[in-house]
This record gives C-alpha cells, structure tokens and sequence, in this order.
C-alpha cells in the first residue's frame, strides 16, 4: 500500500504544471529540445511509467475487503463448531464511523452446546479390541463434543496399537460416526 500511496494520481497534471501552465519553463526547454520532444516526455517513464508501476506493484488501499469479512466468518463459524455449537447462525454488519473508516460487527447465535451421550466402538481384530479395552479414552460421555478431543483420541489409539505390537497401524484407520438425528444436544 505504501508504494501505490507514493505514485501520483494524476501525472499528467504535474506535467501540465511544470511545462505547459508554465510559458518561460516550456520557451526554455523548447530550445534545448524540440516540441515534439517535450510532449513526449508526458507519456515518458519519468511523468507516466514511474507512477503506474507504482500503481500497479502497490495495492490499492481497501475500506472494506468483504471477502476477508466471510472469510472471518466462515472462521468463526468453523471455531464454534468445532466446539459442539453444530446451529451456529452468524452475520456481520458494517458499523460505519466516518466515510473512509469502518468497522465490523459480527453478531452470532450459538444455540445450546451438543454432548457426548454415550459411545460405542466396533474393532474387529479381536486383539486390538482387548488392547483398547484395557485403555481410558480421551472422549467420555456427558462431556461437551470437541473436535479436537476425537483427535487426541485417534492420536491415541493410534499410538497404543503401535506401542503393543501393531507397528504399522495408521491413524487414518480409526474413524468416528456421530448421529445427531432426533437428538436434542447430546451425541451418541
């Protein structure tokens, strides 16, 4: 932004300034150089080029980059989410100061966390199933769902299977299926 703020909006003005609005500057370098020349120097690198490679390698200052706004959004949306909020509803409103400043307001109604109700697991290695018995799990029904908690748990698994003898057990082995229908906050 700052190497657009340097370029002149108007370099033909600043021509028009130093030369033609100018009639002893124009008399002088029309002697040194001929008239055709001098005109020439409007579209020149020095009057027109220098200032819009600056345009064009700076960025353009933004009041409102509304993209970056549902970007934040998605984000915020995504975070209570991932913290058992699955009816998160959220808008944001442009909350305007003056006419080159603003600001956001983002407004968003969560609803009531979903809990764990109760787990179930289907391993069908009859070994692996005695060695995540013998285990605690990380996700415990009655506690609040967490994304992050499924995967400690799968980091887990995946570490105790290795640990007793599954050496090339991969995490992407261990899946969860959470029903949420015709459940009122809780997860089975």
């Amino acid at each position: 932004m700052n190497l657009y703020n340097l370029a002149n909006p108007n370099p033909d003005s600043t021509f028009n300034l130093k030369y033609l609005n100018n009639k002893k500057k124009y008399d002088r370098e029309v002697k040194w150089l001929s008239a055709k020349q001098i005109e020439g120097l409007r579209k020149s690198f020095w009057y027109l080029g220098f200032h819009n490679f600056l345009k064009e390698t700076g960025e353009a200052p933004v009041i409102l980059d509304t993209l970056k706004a549902k970007k934040s959004l998605v984000r915020l949306k995504s975070y209570y989410f991932n913290n058992g909020y699955f009816d998160v509803d959220a808008t944001y409103k442009r909350d305007s100061l003056a006419p080159k400043n603003a600001k956001l307001k983002y407004y968003l109604t969560t609803g009531n966390p979903y809990f764990i109700d109760s787990l179930r697991t289907a391993i069908e290695t009859p070994v692996l199933d005695s060695i995540y018995k013998t285990s605690k799990s990380l996700i415990v029904p009655g506690k609040q769902y967490k994304t992050e908690d499924f995967e400690g748990e799968k980091n887990r698994i995946t570490t105790l299977f290795r640990n007793h003898g599954a050496y090339r057990f991969q995490a992407n082995y261990v899946t969860f299926d959470i029903d949420t229908i015709n459940k009122k906050t809780r997860l089975m």
